[in-house]
C-alpha cells in the first residue's frame, strides 16, 4: 500500500507514513489516504480571528499551515488559516491604534 501524500510503500495499519509522516487513514483494509479534515488549530485560528482576538488566530493560522507544509495536516484548513490571520492582523492594526489614540 502506498502513502497518498509522498507515495512512499507503508505496512498496513500504520499511523503515519515513515517517510513523510503524514497521517494514514485505512478504510476496509484497501488504501491509505491522508486525512484531508481541517485542523483543531484552523479551525481556532478561525475562530478568534472571529471573535477579533488579537495576535493569536496570526499564531494559530501559521503554527497550522507550517503544519500543511509538511504533510501533518490536512489542505481543506488552509482557507481557515488564511482567513484567522486576516481578521487577526486587522484586530491587531486596529488595537494598535487604537491603544495610541487613547494614549495621547
Amino acid at each position: 500500500m502506498k502513502c497518498s501524500n509522498c507515495g512512499n510503500t507503508v505496512n498496513e495499519g500504520d499511523l503515519f507514513c515513515s517517510k513523510c509522516s503524514a497521517k494514514l487513514i485505512w478504510k476496509d483494509n484497501q488504501s491509505s489516504e491522508q486525512d484531508d479534515s481541517p485542523s483543531g488549530f484552523s479551525i481556532a485560528a478561525l475562530i478568534t480571528g472571529i471573535a477579533s482576538v488579537p495576535i493569536v488566530p496570526i499564531v494559530l493560522g501559521g503554527i497550522d499551515i507550517k503544519k500543511i507544509n509538511n504533510g501533518l495536516a490536512g489542505r481543506k484548513g488552509l482557507g481557515f488559516d488564511i482567513a484567522g490571520i486576516i481578521l487577526g492582523s486587522l484586530t491587531t492594526i486596529a488595537f494598535t491604534i487604537t491603544i495610541i489614540a487613547v494614549s495621547v
